[in-house]
């Protein structure tokens, strides 16, 4: 019995030590107010993990309208890149990152973005 106990704790172990943790978002472009209605506003992603990192995602909302993701395209190694299109003069877009894993853990940065923040890091206006 005692022998039955010592491996069940064992692979309790093994199990426990071998958890997957979420993707990790180093960076995030913090793009600044644009000149231009014409775009694409390009934002660039350092996402790092122990397991393959399968997605990364930028989420936008532009005003008040309905959030759009994007599958951001790995650019070389742990960078990943997408494209917010051009917009209207006067608009404000605020955007944020979505990282997940072989295993299903994400991460996103920031975690709660707000809308229409002047002082918000993720977020611009088309001038």
């Amino acid at each position: 019995m005692n022998r039955l106990v010592a491996i069940v704790c064992f692979l309790c172990f093994i199990v426990s030590c071998g958890e997957n943790t979420a993707p990790e978002i180093l960076h995030v472009t913090q793009l600044a107010n644009a000149d231009s209605s014409d775009g694409p506003y390009s934002v660039l992603a350092m996402v790092v993990d122990d397991k393959e990192v399968t997605s990364v995602e930028l989420r936008y909302t532009v005003g008040n309208q309905k959030e759009v993701w994007l599958d951001m395209t790995r650019v070389n190694g742990d960078v990943w890149r997408a494209d917010i299109p051009g917009q209207p003069s006067g608009t404000y877009i605020s955007y944020f990152v979505v990282a997940t894993d072989s295993e299903q853990p994400s991460e996103e940065i920031p975690i709660y973005p707000p809308t229409d923040d002047p002082d918000y890091p993720f977020g611009f206006y088309v001038l």
